[in-house]
């Protein structure tokens, strides 16, 4: 058993936009007074792109000794971070110095930019002052072509004044985007690798499952049952004749399973025979019997438990399915009364009472099949389990790969035969009245693994 846990192997890529600048400020002053700053003269495609980043300070401080206040302003500092990786955020620090009381503007251009965007000072700087922002760059089609620049600069409500800082942008491509190209892309072999924007995919191929890092080949003749939650018990709100052992309806967990898309057939029986490893025990004058009657793909009969078992088992290297193994087969995760769904039991779906007075080949009505391809999961043959039976298991069995009582009497049968009406049908439906040492013309098995 395995879980199918279906991974994206992770990666980045740098994806290609218009530049925009992405930032919200809040002012510091040095009398602990804290307000919000506003910005100005966003292009449409930079308001677009607009997002509130809390974490942008000024702090104000006394102008150097001897400073002349009619002198030039300027930006004397920008710090930035070793690196700068496009749509991730980078912290930006300016220090300037400016003895102008119009001055309440601090502007930041990036070349190649239209515009620019501005930090108004809520008060008046007049003084040596340090500004800290966080700023985010969405990329140009051209993203690496020319290098990225940052200007700075002091201004006013008549534009910028002063003298200018300038610095390059140590723009990074970061890492590189996952590639297929190389190892399958950490895929399994049998899995096909598949690039999103930006991570990658691995998928099972056809006829293998697993999380694509790992796949697993489905076995010849069996179907694939995904591990996970499935509706246990009768669902009295699609079925009318619940009964008593059949409650509580609860959800329950399994490992994911296979299990055989057909009943055991006679032919195959023969061939465990013939291998040694059967015994066959069952009726040789009923004309119902299966076994060397040329029914070789109707499914085999006049089987008890043990022989079933010893034959999925040591045979087929498998095992009788659980009881709740065969019921999540049957009907599926959301709790159908049937393995087609809640429509009526009628000959359309399954081999069944009214139908035919024997059984019939393993398949033959595929309207039936359940939701992960099994084939007569009802009707044609009643079903060994690997489960004792108790009524009332149910209520105290474990919600995660529950297996059955340890101990017991009977056996249980599964999924109603060529003989059974629509009550016996039910994918809920369990039959518990039968001695394991029991054979008759309507019982036979299926193997799971």
């Amino acid at each position: 058993m395995f879980i199918n846990d279906t991974k994206e192997a992770k990666g980045r890529s740098t994806r290609y936009a218009l530049l925009a600048l992405i930032l919200v400020v809040t002012v510091s002053c040095t009398a602990d007074k804290s307000e919000k700053i506003e910005l100005a003269s966003m292009t449409a495609s930079e308001l677009n792109d607009l997002m509130e980043i809390e974490g942008a300070t000024k702090i104000d401080g006394p102008l150097p000794d001897g400073y002349d206040r009619g002198a030039e302003p300027q930006v004397t500092k920008i710090t930035l971070p070793d690196e700068v990786i496009f749509d991730e955020l980078f912290q930006v620090e300016v220090e300037f110095m400016t003895g102008y009381a119009s001055l309440s503007k601090l502007i930041v251009q990036i070349s190649g930019a239209d515009s620019y965007f501005e930090l108004i000072f809520s008060a008046v700087p007049n003084t040596f002052g340090t500004a800290s922002f966080p700023c985010a760059i969405k990329a140009p089609a051209n993203a690496l072509a020319n290098p990225f620049r940052m200007t700075v600069q002091l201004g006013g409500d008549n534009g910028p004044h002063g003298i200018a800082k300038t610095v390059e942008l140590p723009i990074s491509e970061g890492e590189e985007p996952p590639s297929c190209t190389e190892n399958n892309g950490g895929c399994d072999e049998n899995a096909t690798c598949v690039p999103l924007e930006s991570s990658l995919l691995c998928a099972c191929n056809a006829g293998w499952v697993g999380s694509g890092e790992e796949c697993v080949e489905i076995p010849v003749g069996m179907v694939y049952v995904e591990g996970g939650l499935f509706w246990r018990g009768c669902n009295s709100a699609v079925d009318t004749e619940c009964s008593s052992d059949e409650s509580p309806y609860r959800p329950v967990a399994l490992d994911s399973f296979f299990i055989d898309k057909y009943e055991a057939t006679a032919q195959e029986y023969d061939q465990c025979v013939d291998a040694g490893i059967c015994s066959y025990n069952g009726s040789t004058s009923s004309p119902f019997r299966t076994y060397q009657n040329e029914k070789d793909t109707y499914p085999i009969n006049f089987v008890d438990w043990a022989e079933a078992k010893t034959f999925c088992e040591e045979f087929k290297q498998k095992h009788l399915p659980t009881e709740a193994e065969w019921e999540k087969a049957s009907r599926g995760t959301a709790g159908n009364t049937y393995p087609w769904g809640n429509d009526e039991a009628t000959c359309d779906y399954a081999v069944m009472s009214g139908c035919s007075e024997e059984t019939q080949a393993v398949g033959s009505i595929v309207a039936g099949k359940s939701s992960y391809g099994a084939m007569d999961m009802t009707g044609n043959v009643y079903e060994w389990v690997n489960d004792w039976y108790d009524p009332g298991y149910y209520a105290n069995s474990p919600i995660t790969n529950p297996t059955g009582p340890e101990t017991g009497i009977k056996r249980v049968l599964r999924g109603g035969s060529f003989a059974s009406d629509s009550f016996n049908l039910r994918s809920s439906k369990r039959n518990g009245s039968i001695l394991s040492t029991a054979r008759s013309h309507y019982f036979g098995f299926r193997c799971a693994q």
